[in-house]
């Protein structure tokens, strides 16, 4: 399959079975922000198509309560931080729905890409500087916007 063709064939199945998530975490007074994607099918295939071009991992889920007997297998494909940014970036040329999702995504990446020195202005200690509030003020911004469109599925 030339390259092309895959990367079309893979943004087609994020835009029908995919997601893009910008998550949150927190430790003690620090907030952090991830970029987070990821795909499940009942399938292994495509799963596993996204594992070797991008990286990430696959993970098998298996409900097991009396009330799933008709439940299938699921094969889910997870990325996160860069791993994310970078499979982003080579789908967004090709995704149809998902495009509002992959621009918040890729503008996390860009603000987590800036040199140091214009990220961390805030001494707040010996050793310690803090990310610039207006950076963490557009991160916040991009969450909010991240799950207010996948909430409404507007694209």
């Amino acid at each position: 399959m030339n390259d092309d063709v895959e990367l079309a064939y893979l943004a087609g199945a994020m835009d029908a079975d995919g997601f893009f998530a910008i998550r949150l975490g927190r430790k003690g007074n620090s907030v952090s922000y991830f970029e987070t994607m990821g795909l499940g099918q009942v399938s292994p295939i495509v799963p596993t198509m996204l594992k070797q071009r991008f990286g990430g991992s696959v993970q098998i889920r298996k409900r097991t309560e009396p009330a799933a007997v008709n439940w299938r297998v699921m094969y889910y494909w997870l990325a996160t931080t860069r791993v994310a940014a970078r499979a982003t970036a080579e789908l967004q040329p090709y995704l149809r729905l998902k495009t509002h999702q992959a621009d918040l995504l890729l503008a996390l990446r860009e603000s987590k890409n800036l040199p140091y020195s214009e990220r961390r202005k805030n001494h707040v200690g010996v050793r310690a500087y803090t990310t610039d509030p207006a950076i963490q003020a557009q991160r916040r911004s991009l969450f909010e916007e991240m799950i207010k469109t996948n909430r409404t599925g507007v694209h």
